[in-house]
């Protein structure tokens, strides 16, 4: 018994000394360190960026008007087709995006009447598309194409097509080379 009470003192005793030595060395108190940005929040940025440099460009908030309501419906990659049949045509006609797109009869969506942005998520993808677009990062996925249609929605195709060289087909429509 009076080993127990013996070890029963030293384990008081190292726990004692164990406490005390935790509230003498207790260490300061220390700010949160710093955020650290995950690649969600660079991502965030980088893409708010985009959205604010395309609002300040005519040729560029265009380019997203023509991409969203000729393509919105059309996926990621019709959508990058549209933008890169747009700068296809202004470099090889050497206009602008803006001067391409508003050439009479070129894009049909110009003859509409409502120019309502109802899907916000659609229109966003199309500025960002549209500034990657401008400033010449879009990587060209119609192998040249300068234009396109959706042969499911035509009456009758236009006389371009039989002399024209068809390079892709993406979702509706289909991507030619003049």
């Amino acid at each position: 018994m009076l080993d127990s009470l013996h070890f029963l003192s030293k384990t008081a005793a190292i726990t004692a000394t164990f406490m005390l030595f935790v509230l003498w060395t207790k260490p300061e108190v220390q700010e949160a360190p710093p955020k650290v940005f995950i690649s969600s929040d660079i991502s965030s940025m980088m893409e708010n960026a985009k959205l604010k440099w395309c609002k300040k460009r005519l040729n560029c908030m265009k380019v997203a008007e023509a991409v969203y309501f000729e393509s919105r419906s059309e996926g990621d990659r019709g959508m990058i087709a549209v933008a890169n049949v747009i700068m296809n045509r202004s470099a090889k006609s050497n206009l602008k995006p803006f001067e391409v797109i508003t050439k009479k009869s070129q894009f049909s969506y110009l003859s509409r009447t409502d120019f309502t942005i109802k899907d916000l998520d659609s229109h966003r993808k199309s500025m960002l598309i549209a500034t990657d677009a401008v400033r010449g990062e879009l990587k060209d996925i119609t192998h040249g194409a300068t234009h396109y249609l959706a042969p499911k929605r035509l009456k009758r195709q236009p006389k371009w097509v039989k002399s024209f060289e068809k390079t892709i087909a993406i979702a509706d429509h289909n991507f030619y080379r003049s």
